[in-house]
């Protein structure tokens, strides 16, 4: 899905090939089949679709998968997306608690995306403004009309204590170590700069998924939300056209008339 991301922000709209992944992916450690086995995953959850053209296959995002990126772009270009420090906080309620995996995988998948934790059973957390419209479409109706909820905290609410009871603080902690540990002081590649910019967006992605971007005057003053944030915009504006370039040599050149 990174890769799709990376392909409307680059501006190469349209299907890929299954050789551009196949090659992308041998870049960063993954072989061919294991690569062949995300796509078939991401067709059977139904946000990619393939079509045969001649010998080779194609692939294109489905309607669920445009939207599934775009909420993800939004969240990762956000200035906020490691700091909300507005006050204010999304509240989700379902009738019933949501089922998360199988027919249920992209609510949960939305669900990590906008950052919410579960504050209560069937109640559902995160910091800042997020658009629920986009997440409900996919809860299910058989489960009751969930409810979604802006508000702010007010006496006697301790924050930093909800905060510690929704979230797990020493992993995120631990995923900001594990984003810096790979990416900080590392310089932009010379030859392959689509793939790091392929991980580099990975990675971020995979913190993103942890941290919700909590309001910093909760936290410990040596949270290295900052830091993060820093690094990934650093590497993104090194990788930026380099990638760009790369991808337009991958690209299959249209037939000539």
């Amino acid at each position: 899905m990174t890769t799709f991301g990376l392909r409307t922000d680059l501006g190469f709209p349209g299907p890929l090939p299954a050789a551009l992944f196949v090659q992308a992916g041998l870049a960063l450690g993954i072989n061919e089949p294991a690569m062949r086995a995300a796509l078939r995953r991401s067709v059977e959850r139904g946000l990619l679709q393939d079509r045969r053209v001649g010998r080779s296959v194609e692939y294109d995002l489905s309607p669920s998968g445009s939207a599934l990126v775009r909420q993800a772009g939004a969240r990762m270009f956000d200035p906020a997306a490691l700091g909300h420090s507005t006050g204010e906080w999304t509240l989700l309620a379902f009738p019933t608690p949501p089922a998360l995996r199988n027919d249920r995988y992209q609510l949960g998948t939305r669900l990590e995306w906008a950052g919410f934790g579960r504050l209560m059973s069937n109640l559902w957390i995160t910091p800042g403004r997020v658009d629920a419209s986009a997440i409900l479409d996919y809860a299910d109706p058989a489960e009751g009309q969930p409810a979604a909820f802006e508000a702010v905290a007010i006496t006697p609410t301790d924050v930093a204590s909800l905060i510690e009871r929704v979230w797990d603080m020493a992993a995120l902690r631990q995923a900001h170590d594990i984003f810096l540990g790979r990416w900080e002081a590392v310089e932009p590649s010379v030859d392959d700069q689509l793939p790091q910019l392929v991980e580099l967006f990975d990675t971020w992605g995979d913190l993103l998924r942890a941290d919700p971007g909590l309001p910093a005057e909760h936290l410990p003053p040596d949270w290295p939300a900052t830091r993060s944030a820093r690094e990934f915009h650093r590497l993104r504006d090194a990788l930026w056209n380099g990638a760009r370039d790369e991808l337009t040599r991958l690209l299959p050149r249209p037939a000539q008339r």
